[in-house]
């Protein structure tokens, strides 16, 4: 028991619940996507289907399984980002942290909302996106400053290069509502190849190599 209070109450173990919200939240992906099967019949396609729709109910098979994995995620990854906040322990990094658990628990939201509540589903994915991009540019600019070098110098720039995929996305997806698009795809034509859910799907994986990257460094 002491065991357990020490991994959440020590922030050097920040990598533990790093890489643990990732592995969960990337097998309720993988195991939702194997069973998927779309309107059509198609199977899931990360090349023209969004994440979320991995968490559809009535359509995704193991939409629950998905969610779960969200929300647990979702919980690990906030800790991940306090733990990384208090073991660097500069005054920028506690507002990175903080922004980093905005994110996290929004991205808690995403399955608590699936594409079934749009509205909610839209707000909690557009929080997640821009608390996400906040937090690891701020991440980037207090590793770079962090004298004593707790995280190496090198995350700094990934960082960067991590919010200019975020950024892409939503500047992406600006355009798009501004042309009348909105996530209800149960009416869309679906091409082979589609921008917007690939950006997306790059800032899932980009975001994780972040925390999988930082965690390891540790």
């Amino acid at each position: 028991m002491n065991d357990i209070i020490g991994y959440v109450t020590d922030p050097s173990y920040f990598q533990i619940w790093g890489l643990s919200g990732t592995a969960v939240i990337f097998a309720g992906c993988a195991v939702a996507a194997f069973f998927y099967k779309g309107r059509d019949g198609e199977k899931y396609n990360p090349l023209n289907h969004f994440i979320s729709e991995l968490g559809e109910k009535g359509i995704s098979k193991l939409a629950l399984f998905f969610n779960l994995g969200l929300m647990i995620g979702g919980i690990l990854d906030s800790i991940f980002m306090i733990q990384l906040g208090r073991y660097i322990g500069t005054p920028s990094a506690v507002i990175f942290s903080v922004l980093g658990v905005i994110s996290s628990l929004a991205c808690l939201f995403v399955g608590i909302f699936p594409m079934n509540n749009i509205v909610r589903h839209t707000v909690s994915a557009t929080i997640f996106f821009y608390g996400g991009m906040f937090s690891v540019i701020l991440f980037s600019i207090t590793s770079f400053l962090d004298k004593t070098r707790h995280i190496q110098e090198v995350f700094s720039i990934f960082a960067i290069a991590v919010a200019a995929v975020f950024f892409a996305f939503l500047t992406i997806m600006r355009f798009a509502v501004k042309k009348g698009f909105n996530l209800d795809v149960s009416n869309i034509k679906r091409p082979a190849f589609w921008l917007y859910p690939l950006v997306e799907w790059c800032v899932m994986i980009s975001i994780s190599i972040w925390i999988i990257a930082v965690s390891a460094s540790a």
